[in-house]
């Protein structure tokens, strides 16, 4: 994926607003269904970590594409390694990670070839992973204008189909889960 100026400083603004909106994010109810695939893990690896999720998960590393997210982890306490990069370029070993998560990422991206390549590069890194994405990111009383698409049940089952992925809705967020 070619990290243009443009879609960093989009992503940037994103963290910033995350960041200050963190406490609404943090009570949301898509972590009751990512949190149980972290437990008893040691290495977890949040994808696109943004400025909170790494402290929600229990992370042990966290990439992203914007270094101001590790500015906002640190100051609110985590410890873990952060690094610098593309969810399609993961800087890690084969199955290295015991789960990766990637929430609220992938419909950030500008192509569904990014999409399939994040899948792709996240099943190479970690043993076990979940996704989440809002089911309808693009709609009337979505106010997040990075985001790009929305991706449904049918899309996300297409994308997933060589992993043999599960793939559901609970609440208003869909989920794609390797376990």
């Amino acid at each position: 994926m070619e990290l243009t100026k443009s879609f960093i400083n989009e992503n940037i603004d994103a963290v910033r607003r995350n960041y200050k909106h963190r406490g609404m994010y943090m009570k949301d109810a898509r972590w009751e269904v990512i949190k149980p695939v972290c437990y008893n893990c040691n290495t977890i690896l949040s994808v696109g970590c943004g400025s909170y999720e790494p402290i929600l998960i229990n992370a042990t590393h966290a990439i992203d594409i914007v270094p101001l997210s590790e500015f906002y982890l640190r100051k609110l306490g985590w410890k873990g390694y952060f690094t610098v990069a593309s969810c399609t370029d993961i800087p890690a070993p084969d199955k290295y990670f015991d789960v990766a998560v990637c929430s609220e990422v992938i419909e950030h991206l500008p192509e569904i070839k990014d999409i399939a390549d994040t899948f792709k590069e996240v099943n190479r890194v970690a043993k076990k992973w979940i996704f989440s994405t809002p089911a309808n990111p693009i709609g009337p009383l979505n106010s997040e204008p990075t985001h790009k698409r929305s991706l449904d049940l049918e899309t996300l089952k297409k994308i997933t189909a060589k992993y043999k992925a599960e793939i559901f809705r609970s609440g208003i967020y869909n989920y794609a889960k390797k376990t």
